[in-house]
């Protein structure tokens, strides 16, 4: 789920106390005077409400987006952290951003993993996710994956890959089976490469022909390498470099000629195919 879902739904009962609280003065000032009132700062305590917390990071999302004048990115940081402090994971998730980007403040890549492990810890999946890119420490990734987060899956099975191949295929496949397409694309190559699972060319393709129709431009590409049928090849090649796959751009000029081959080669060098630019 999205950051921007995660906070209306985490903050469901905000709007309507803030009304009430808001209501003798009217206008939006009144709104943030109201959740201010609600975000005190350090004065809270840490076991408040997830409604205290709500109402500091819709603090932090305001100053942070400019909805209350120009962005003000160290006054965002500080709501998040007082958000943060009464245990709201978007707020920690959002912290973590800032401190690692150096938004709001200057970088600090200790805390910043210290507040994703934190959202993560309290069920952001984000925030599993940015930890461990991070920190590069798969062990992040379990969690939100049983849980069924898509993105921790793939992440996870892609650091298996060399170390368990078959929890890693059957993680991608569980992944797939959600509807996750880099987990599908990745669950294609496995079967055709019979890596961690029986190999199976003719479904890794048929999954990679399906991705391609939901516009997915390197199973396109991918499937339009691996194909013998020259005309099909060439069918497949054209819709991957069309949706901006800068190695199907490449493998369609490397059968064509002409004119036309050098501009698929320009155009994959464009998407940063780098080995196009020479």
């Amino acid at each position: 789920m999205s950051l921007g879902a995660r906070t209306l739904l985490g903050s469901a009962l905000v709007p309507a106390l803030v009304s009430v609280l808001a209501c003798t003065c009217g206008g939006d000032s009144a709104k943030v005077m109201a959740m201010k009132a609600m975000c005190p700062g350090p004065s809270m305590d840490p076991a408040s409400s997830t409604v205290i917390g709500s109402a500091c990071m819709e603090l932090g999302l305001g100053y942070n987006n400019g909805l209350y004048g120009s962005v003000d990115e160290p006054e965002a940081r500080k709501y998040y952290r007082w958000g943060c402090d009464v245990n709201s994971e978007g707020s920690c998730y959002n912290l973590g951003r800032m401190e690692e980007k150096g938004e709001g403040g200057e970088v600090d890549l200790v805390r910043a993993l210290a507040h994703y492990e934190q959202s993560c810890h309290l069920g952001y999946d984000e925030g599993c996710a940015a930890g461990f890119m991070l920190e590069n420490d798969p062990a992040i990734l379990v969690g939100p994956c049983e849980r069924g987060d898509n993105r921790s899956c793939f992440l996870l099975a892609r650091e298996l890959d060399d170390s368990d191949p078959e929890r890693a295929a059957m993680i991608q496949r569980q992944a797939c089976d959600r509807g996750y397409a880099h987990s599908c694309f990745s669950y294609g190559i496995n079967l055709v490469a019979g890596r961690g699972v029986e190999k199976d060319k003719e479904q890794g393709m048929a999954i990679w022909s399906e991705l391609c129709d939901a516009g997915h431009a390197s199973s396109c590409g991918t499937f339009g390498m691996m194909t013998d049928d020259l005309a099909i090849k060439r069918d497949y090649l054209q819709q991957s470099c069309t949706l901006g796959d800068g190695p199907g751009c490449m493998a369609l000029a490397d059968i064509s000629e002409g004119e036309l081959a050098v501009e698929l080669q320009e155009r994959a060098c464009e998407l940063g195919l780098q080995r196009a630019c020479g």
